[in-house]
Order: C-alpha cells, then sequence, then structure tokens
C-alpha cells in the first residue's frame, strides 16, 4: 500500500531531518485529488506518527472556492483519527486552461488568508511535463 510506504518515509527522512535541525518544519509531501485522495490522507495521518511532520500538504486542485471546506475536512480528520491538528499547506495549485488562470488567481487571493502557505504550479512552463501550468507561457 503507498499510503503506507509514504508513511515508513516519512517517519524516517522527518527523523534523519531532526537530526540535523532540531527546529526544522517538515511537511508532508501534497496529496492529490486524483483517485482516492480522502482515504490516502486518512492513511497518512493514521499511521505516521504525530512528530514525523509539522502540517499536511495537499494539490488544491480543483478546489477553487472550496478551501474553507478542505480546512474544515482536515480538522475533522484529525480529530477521528484521534491526531493533533495540523496547519494544512496547498503545496500546488494551479490549470492547464489558459482561461481559467485569472478567475483560479482571484479566487486565490481572496482565499489565501485560510491558509499559511500556497504554492502555484508552476510560474513559468519549462519543457514537455511543464508546458500548459505556467503563469507565463
Amino acid at each position: 500500500d503507498s499510503a503506507a510506504a509514504y508513511a515508513k518515509t516519512l517517519a524516517a527522512v522527518s527523523g534523519a531531518i531532526r537530526q540535523r535541525d532540531k527546529k526544522a518544519f517538515v511537511i508532508s509531501s501534497g496529496l492529490s485529488p486524483s483517485g482516492d485522495p480522502e482515504t490516502y490522507a486518512r492513511n497518512i495521518v493514521r499511521l505516521t506518527p504525530p512528530a514525523c511532520y509539522d502540517g499536511l500538504g495537499l494539490h488544491f486542485y480543483g478546489q477553487t472556492g472550496r478551501f474553507a471546506a478542505v480546512l474544515n475536512n482536515a480538522s475533522t480528520l484529525f480529530k477521528e483519527e484521534h491526531r493533533p491538528n495540523k496547519p494544512i499547506w496547498n503545496t500546488e495549485f494551479g490549470t492547464a486552461e489558459n482561461a481559467q488562470r485569472g478567475s483560479l488567481l482571484a479566487s486565490l487571493a481572496i482565499e489565501k488568508s485560510l491558509l499559511p502557505i500556497s504554492f502555484w504550479f508552476t510560474e513559468r512552463d519549462f519543457g514537455h511535463f511543464t508546458d500548459t501550468y505556467g503563469l507565463r507561457n
């Protein structure tokens, strides 16, 4: 199971990071909304000791106008799994549709106060994989 493997990896990597820097702020990798993200996130939270990460990274694709709902769902998840609440980081957000970029940026500007940090994927188009997501072509 990939969630179990990731939880094990996060615990090991977090330990190594904290050995080098006791004040390091560790964020889990971004969890994408594809497949079954809620079950995957639940398994990560359930299987990873809370001391191994300081925040949960999520990819907010398709969640425009729903940041508050996503945060509420995450808070409920932590509570149901008897884990301390962690900050949620929007570690990836964007679109491959040129026509949607303006409205997504406007939405992000409105909702950004709900999150400690958000990352747009990507600032500029470079190469094969990222040739449609950049804010600038």
